[in-house]
C-alpha cells in the first residue's frame, strides 16, 4: 500500500478513505511507539492549554491604539507566569517591565496615558498580537510610566562583571525605552521605525540631549500606510533604545505583528477551515546575569507559558506561526518532535521564514530546512554537536521517514503548515527545542553552555476523531519584489569579531563589527536607493551571531562556502558560522540585499541584544541616487 500511495499520499483525491484505513493501518503496523497515550490527558489540557495573546485588529485600514509600560509583579508558577492577584498560585514573584493595552471595554484606543488605572488595562506578556494589512496606517501611542529617571544622563547601570564598560556600549537606561517594527519596510524615520528615540518615563529631568533623539513621557508612531513592498507574514515588535534592549526583552516586552493578505486568503482556499496558533517563544526573567549557567536566560516559555498544549483532531492541519522573540546566545535552538521518524509524528512543512513567503519550489522541496538537508551547514554554525551522528543517521533515511528539524534562533519567525497524525486513542506528542550552542566560560555568555539541554516547548495532544485535510500543491505566486536579486555590486564584507582580554580571568569581551565598538555619530554603511549588493558577512569568534539589518530583509545565497541553490529565501536575521578553529578560517554568510523605497538612516546588529546593547551594532544611511 505504501508503495502505491507514494510520497504525497495526502495530497491524493482518496486521502478521506485512506484516512480511515490508516486508524486501523499505523496502530497495527507502527514499528515504534509514534507518541504518549494520554488517557489523563483532559485533565492536563484544562489546566494548561495554549492561550492566544490578545489581538487588536485595524479598523478600516487604520490601527488606532497605545501602550502603557509599567513595572508590574508576575508569579512564576509551573505552568508559566501569571499577573499577581488574577487567579496566582504560589511561586518566585518577579517584578517585570510590561505592556499594558486598552481592554476593549475601555473605549480609550490611542488615548491611553500615563494617567490611565491600571484596571483599564490588560497587563500581558507577551504584548498584544496586532493585525493589519497592505493599506494600513498605524498609530501607535507609547506611553513609558516606568520610574522617573532622575539624572541627566544616568551613565552604564552597575552590571557585574560589566562595570569597565564605557557609554554608549555598556548597560544603560534601563527604564528608557523605544518600539521597533521588526520585518517592516517601513521609514526609519520619526516619528516612524525610529529606533534611535530615547523615551524616558513620564517625570524624568529634562536631557539636554545632542543628538535630540530624547523624549519624555510619551510618543506618537505614526507609520504610513503599508505598500505593497511589506511582506505579508509573521512579524513583531520590540524595545530598541541602545544599552537596555536585552533586559526590556528579557522582562517579556515583545509581541506580535500578523500582516495579512493574499497568502492567508491563498490558504484559507486551499484549506477551509485552518486554524492559526501565534507561538510567542520568550525567555523571562527580571534581571540580566551572565554568570548563570545555560546562559542565564532560563527555560523557554511560549506564550508566557510552560509547555502549553495543543489540541488537534487526527489529520487536521493548523498553521503554527513562531516568534523567536528570545534574546541571548543560548537561544539558538533546534526544535524537533519526540519521535524517531517523520511518518510516527506530526508532519511540518515550513511555508515562510522571517515572515516572507516562501517560493513554490522552496515549499516543495523544503530546502531552507539546513539542520536535515545539509547537516554539514548546522555544524559550520554551531559546531562540536553530538547529534551529527544523528544527522547522517537521519539522511539515510527516506525523505518522507526523516525526523524533522528547524533552527529557531533569536529575531527570527518560522511558520509551518503543521498536520496532526491518524491516533486510535489520545495521544500526546513532545515539541522540543534542543540547544545547539556549546559555549565554554568565556565564550560570551560567561557561564557554560550545556549542549545537550533540551526542553519542550509545548505538547500536541490528538483526538482520533477525524479531520481530514490536505497541504497544497503548491504556494501562491511570489509578487514582484520576491524574485530573485540580481545584477548587485559588491561584495562587501561586514566582519564581526571580539576580544577577550588578556589573563586567566578575561573582562567581558568588546564585542565588534569592522573591529569597532557601536559611535551613534558615525555612518558606517552607505547605501544607495534602487542599488542591489552582495554583502558577506565574517565571523572569526566562537559564538554564531545573529545578524540582522532593519528596514529590508535579505536572500542568503552561500553558507561557509557553500552555495544554496535558487530561489534563495529571504531572511532578516541569520547567525554567521563560527570561527572554523582547526583551518582559523572565518565562518561566512554571503547575502544579496534589495534597498527599496526607504531613505533614512537605521541600524545593523548582533541579535544577541546584551552584545548589541554593548556595541555589536553599526548605522546604515540609505540615500537617493
Amino acid at each position: 500500500m505504501k508503495a502505491w500511495i507514494g510520497r504525497n499520499w495526502k495530497e491524493s483525491a482518496v486521502f478521506p478513505l485512506l484516512m480511515l484505513l490508516a486508524t486501523a493501518y499505523v496502530y497495527v503496523n507502527a514499528c515504534a511507539p509514534a507518541g504518549q497515550e494520554a488517557p489523563s490527558a483532559a485533565a492536563a489540557v484544562s489546566e494548561n492549554l495554549l492561550v492566544q495573546p490578545k489581538v487588536i485588529p485595524a479598523v478600516n485600514n487604520l490601527l488606532n491604539t497605545s501602550l502603557v509600560i509599567r513595572m508590574q509583579k508576575w508569579v512564576q508558577e509551573s505552568t508559566g507566569f501569571s499577573r499577581l492577584g488574577e487567579n496566582s498560585t504560589p511561586g518566585p514573584v518577579l517584578t517585570l517591565r510590561t505592556y499594558g493595552s486598552p481592554k476593549p471595554n475601555s473605549r480609550l484606543g490611542g488615548g491611553a496615558t500615563c494617567a490611565t488605572p491600571d484596571d483599564q488595562l490588560d497587563w500581558t506578556i507577551p504584548g498584544p498580537t496586532y493585525n493589519v494589512s497592505h493599506g494600513a496606517r498605524m498609530l501607535i501611542k507609547l506611553n513609558n510610566c516606568l520610574p522617573p529617571v532622575n539624572v541627566t544622563d544616568p551613565g552604564c547601570s552597575p552590571t557585574p562583571p560589566y562595570n569597565g564598560d564605557v557609554p554608549p556600549n555598556c548597560f544603560h537606561g534601563d527604564d528608557i525605552t523605544n518600539f521597533h517594527f521588526h520585518g517592516f519596510r517601513v521609514s526609519p524615520n520619526p516619528p516612524q521605525d525610529w529606533i534611535y528615540l530615547k523615551l524616558r518615563p513620564q517625570g524624568s529631568v529634562p536631557y539636554n540631549d545632542p543628538h535630540n533623539f530624547t523624549r519624555i513621557g510619551s510618543y506618537q508612531f505614526d507609520v504610513d500606510p503599508l505598500q505593497d513592498v511589506q511582506p505579508v507574514g509573521t512579524h513583531w515588535y520590540h524595545p530598541h533604545k541602545h544599552g537596555s534592549t536585552a533586559l526590556q526583552v528579557l522582562n517579556g516586552m515583545a509581541g506580535t505583528f500578523i500582516v495579512h493578505g493574499y497568502f492567508d486568503q491563498y490558504l484559507q482556499r486551499q484549506m477551509p477551515g485552518l486554524q492559526d496558533k501565534v507561538l510567542v517563544v520568550q525567555q523571562i526573567r527580571e534581571k540580566l546575569n551572565a554568570f548563570v549557567a545555560n546562559g542565564g536566560g532560563g527555560q523557554f516559555y511560549v506564550n508566557a507559558q510552560n509547555n502549553p498544549i495543543i489540541k488537534m483532531n487526527s489529520g487536521q492541519i493548523q498553521r503554527w506561526r513562531f516568534i523567536g522573540a528570545t534574546m541571548q546566545g543560548s537561544a539558538h535552538s533546534e526544535i524537533k518532535w519526540n519521535v524517531t521518524r517523520k511518518p510516527e509524528g506530526p508532519d511540518m512543512r515550513q511555508i515562510a521564514q522571517d515572515g516572507v513567503p516562501f517560493n513554490t519550489k522552496n515549499y516543495q522541496e523544503e530546502r531552507l530546512n539546513l539542520a536535515r538537508a545539509v547537516p554539514a551547514l548546522k555544524k559550520a554554525l554551531f559546531n562540536r554537536l553530538p547529534e551529527l551522528k544523528e544527522d547522517a543517521d537521519a539522511l539515510a533515511l527516506a525523505p518522507e521517514e526523516r525526523p524533522q528539524r528547524f533552527l529557531l534562533g533569536p529575531g527570527n519567525r518560522l511558520d509551518f503548515l503543521v498536520q496532526a497524525p491518524v491516533v486510535q486513542r489520545p495521544t500526546s506528542f513532545t515539541l522540543l527545542a534542543q540547544r545547539v550552542t556549546n559555549l565554554a566560560p568565556g565564550e560570551g555568555s560567561l557561564a557554560p553552555i550545556n549542549v545537550s539541554q533540551s526542553q519542550p516547548l509545548l505538547t500536541l495532544l490528538v483526538d482520533p476523531t477525524l479531520q481530514p485535510m490536505r497541504f497544497p500543491d503548491q504556494l501562491p505566486p511570489q509578487p514582484w519584489y520576491l524574485r530573485d536579486i540580481e545584477n548587485p555590486i559588491g561584495p562587501k564584507d561586514v566582519f564581526f569579531s571580539m576580544d577577550k582580554g588578556p589573563g586567566a580571568n578575561p573582562k567581558p569581551p568588546n564585542l565588534m563589527i569592522d573591529n569597532h565598538l557601536y559611535d551613534p555619530d558615525r555612518i558606517d554603511h552607505n547605501v544607495t536607493l534602487g542599488i542591489n549588493e552582495t554583502w558577506v558577512l565574517k565571523n572569526n569568534t566562537s559564538i554564531a551571531h545573529p545578524f540582522h539589518i532593519h528596514v529590508n530583509p535579505f536572500q542568503v545565497t552561500n553558507i561557509d562556502g557553500v552555495d544554496l541553490p535558487q530561489p534563495w529565501v529571504w531572511w532578516d536575521t541569520i547567525p554567521i558560522p563560527i570561527l572554523n578553529t582547526t583551518t582559523n578560517t572565518n565562518g561566512t554568510v554571503t547575502i544579496r540585499q534589495r534597498f527599496i523605497e526607504f531613505t533614512g538612516e537605521y541600524v545593523l546588529h548582533c541579535h544577541i541584544l546584551g552584545h548589541e546593547d554593548r556595541g555589536m551594532m553599526q548605522n546604515v544611511k540609505c540615500s537617493a541616487r
